[in-house]
């Protein structure tokens, strides 16, 4: 989703300006606030979602067998999600051809 996301301003940003250095600051200035909540992944959730051993499948399946269940579930989505919803996109309006 967040490369839609990032798709989506680069290309509203360059329908808007004639010069290229300007739309990618503006660009930049959007998409920074995005990306920074993104990167504040804990520093074990890559490797649990790609594990590379039995004992790393195993315990990854038990941990999201655990937080399916009803109110973990809750907790888990709210400490892990980078509140993405948070972010407000520009509205651009039909390109001009």
């Amino acid at each position: 989703m967040a490369h839609l996301v990032g798709v989506y301003a680069l290309a509203g940003e360059l329908s808007r300006s004639s010069y290229l250095q300007e739309a990618l600051e503006r660009y930049e200035e959007i998409m920074r606030p995005y990306v920074e909540k993104g990167q504040n992944v804990p520093k074990f959730a890559p490797k649990m979602l790609q594990p590379q051993t039995l004992l790393g499948v195993a315990s990854q399946r038990g941990v999201l067998r655990v937080s399916d269940t009803p109110g973990i579930k809750q907790l888990v989505t709210k400490l892990f999600l980078s509140g993405a919803d948070d972010f407000k996109l520009p509205e651009y309006g039909a390109i001009p051809s």
